[in-house]
């Protein structure tokens, strides 16, 4: 899982917060690496985080099929943006360790 993927996570996980119900996401069966740094970013405190040796059992009305959209093979640089902005509003490290990325991304929208 890349810092974009995690970043879109996140944005998924505060949308399902505003629904009504809230909604809400889990992160089940991570591996090591992967459950520590979405500990590391503090994802963990948004959604539910199990890791892969925890048992995963689903209900008939707990899993909800989603429609995809068309994909795209270009990069979107707004999304990898805000990816990272959502990452970086997290907390004070994230805005340190993505300043770089949003910076660069910021330019390259405004030339």
């Amino acid at each position: 899982m890349d810092s974009t993927f995690l970043g879109i996570l996140v944005g998924v996980a505060l949308e399902l917060r505003k629904t009504e119900p809230a909604g809400s996401m889990a992160l089940l069966q991570l591996g090591e690496r992967n459950f520590e740094v979405v500990r590391n970013l503090g994802i963990d405190r948004l959604v539910s985080v199990q890791a892969e040796a925890d048992e995963v059992t689903f209900g008939t009305n707990d899993v909800e099929v989603m429609e995809t959209s068309e994909d795209s093979s270009q990069p979107d640089e707004q999304l990898i943006r805000e990816a990272h902005l959502r990452l970086s509003e997290l907390n004070e490290k994230n805005a340190r360790l993505f300043q770089d990325v949003v910076g660069f991304l910021q330019k390259d929208q405004e030339d």
